[in-house]
């Protein structure tokens, strides 16, 4: 897992964080509408429900196997600190024995998923968008639900998780970068 974070003011509203248990990684990344300091306190307020779901994975390890239990958990955590401020997220859970990977989305960006090809030649085509339906932002509604997806990885395939800061980040030109030449430096 590698991961790199640069705020767009000398604080901001994207996040990310991981946790492990029996052999299983889940990954989180989301995205505070907004910038600067509110949106820094609802990452902040999603990452101890992560630090709060390391503790409840030691009570209920089966947790692990659901990452729309685990967004439902971070929801109604962002709905108590009220409706200001919304959240996007991913949430990732790789089962390692079972090659799967189980995701659950709320309005976030869907990660790209690379397979190489057996001849080695990169093209854009080898980064699979996971699509699927999103649920709701996080803080929208404290009753919200959502679906998870399951897809078969293979060992030699990379997860590409990212917020729509890195598409919108502008050249000297003021001209955002976008999923076209974010997939053309990814081939590079």
């Amino acid at each position: 897992i590698a991961a790199y974070y640069k705020p767009a003011t000398e604080c901001g509203g994207d996040w990310w964080s991981i946790l492990r248990k029996n052999n299983k990684t889940a990954l989180f990344i989301a995205d505070a509408t907004g910038h600067g300091v509110p949106a820094a306190l609802l990452t902040a307020t999603a990452n101890c429900c992560v630090s709060n779901l390391q503790e409840l994975l030691n009570a209920n390890p089966a947790l692990i196997h659901s990452p729309s239990r685990m967004m439902e958990f971070i929801n109604k955590a962002v709905c108590n600190v009220g409706n200001k401020i919304l959240l996007t997220c991913f949430i990732a859970v790789i089962d390692h024995d079972k090659k799967l990977l189980i995701t659950s989305n709320a309005s976030h960006n869907p990660p790209l998923l690379f397979s190489p090809s057996d001849s080695g030649t990169m093209s854009k085509d080898l980064f699979q968008p996971l699509m699927t339906k999103p649920g709701p932002h996080l803080g929208k509604s404290f009753n919200s639900i959502y679906q998870q997806h399951e897809w078969t990885i293979k060992n030699n395939e990379t997860l590409i998780l990212f917020t729509d800061g890195l598409l919108e980040c502008c050249d000297k030109d003021g001209k955002a970068w976008g999923q076209r030449r974010f997939l053309k430096s990814l081939t590079k």
